[in-house]
């Protein structure tokens, strides 16, 4: 779980308790936090702060990204630069030839042979 997750998480918990001392106080049982109205107030601030900052956060992210996947060289590593039909390639190999992708060693996939 990312960190500001897990702060957040926290004080959703440490609100939690604070309304159940602000309900106490008001039933007169105990004297809890001299202030959990402020706290709550104070820790839903800083909710929305590590909200605000997870979202930035995944803006960057988002960006990177975006700009990994728009890379021309890393899309030719991923998917190679020759685009041949799935088709075209079983049919040749139907047809008796041998196609350079089904090597063992390094993939050749631009090539068939005759077998």
């Amino acid at each position: 779980m990312h960190k500001l997750q897990a702060d957040i998480e926290a004080l959703e918990a440490k609100i939690q308790a604070l309304q159940r001392d602000i309900e106490l106080q008001e039933a007169g049982a105990g004297p809890g936090v001299k202030s959990p109205k402020k706290a709550i107030a104070a820790d839903n601030a800083a909710i929305k702060a590590a909200e605000l900052a997870i979202k930035k956060t995944q803006k960057r992210l988002d960006k990177a990204v975006a700009a990994r996947e728009g890379d021309t060289l890393r899309g030719y590593a991923e998917h190679g630069f020759l685009d041949l039909k799935k088709d075209l390639v079983e049919a040749l190999k139907a047809a008796g030839l041998g196609w350079g992708g089904d090597d063992a060693g390094a993939k050749d996939f631009m090539h068939f042979e005759v077998k």
